[in-house]
């Protein structure tokens, strides 16, 4: 929510175009004269809510999380999980699908495990390609069900509701195709 109430705010936001995201600290430069957008409104999804987070994910589209990325750093592939990964949020991301991949245990067994698909902005040469396999339906692992939201208007006309996705989830990476059922090993920090 803290990004909706900057846009509110600095009465705007830049476009990505104009402002792009670069990997290291540096003052503010926004500029009123290339902004995107001079209103906004969202909605806050119920807290730790899962479920609502899926169900928003199939009839919005896309969904702004928070979560723990204090573990994340050196993340490359496999689905995320670690029980020392905390509830408070100190990132954010943008969920834009789930699934379930089939994951191959040390002892040699299978077991599926569902996941969220997250685009960071570490840039693509972190994770795959820039996403993140994010452990799911696992007690709101490293806190992604917490501050879920997403907008509703932008301008006073402008509705960014949009039509119903559809029901296939692909997304086209740059080394390769990502499905739903796509199978990777699980990443556990001990």
């Amino acid at each position: 929510m803290a990004a909706f109430k900057y846009v509110v705010y600095n009465n705007g936001i830049d476009t990505e175009q104009s402002y792009p995201y670069k990997q290291f600290l540096t003052t503010c430069s926004y500029s009123n004269q290339t902004r995107g957008t001079t209103a906004i409104s969202g909605r806050l999804l119920p807290d730790g809510d899962e479920i609502q987070l899926q169900m928003a994910l199939v009839t919005i589209g896309p969904i702004s999380v928070a979560f723990d990325a204090s573990l994340m750093r050196f993340y490359f592939k496999g689905i995320f999980s670690s029980p020392q990964c905390s509830q408070t949020a100190n990132h954010a991301g943008l969920a834009v699908g789930y699934g379930t991949d089939e994951v191959k245990l040390k002892n040699g067994t299978t077991k599926l495990i569902d996941y969220w698909l997250i685009k960071n902005s570490w840039s693509d040469v972190w994770g795959y390609d820039g996403y993140l396999k994010l452990a799911r339906n696992q007690n709101n692992m490293c806190g992604i069900g917490h501050q879920s939201c997403y907008p509703t208007r932008l301008r006073s006309s402008q509705s960014l509701i949009p039509p119903p996705p559809s029901t296939s989830l692909q997304i086209t990476l740059k080394k390769k195709t990502m499905n739903v059922a796509d199978s990777a090993l699980i990443q556990r920090i001990q």
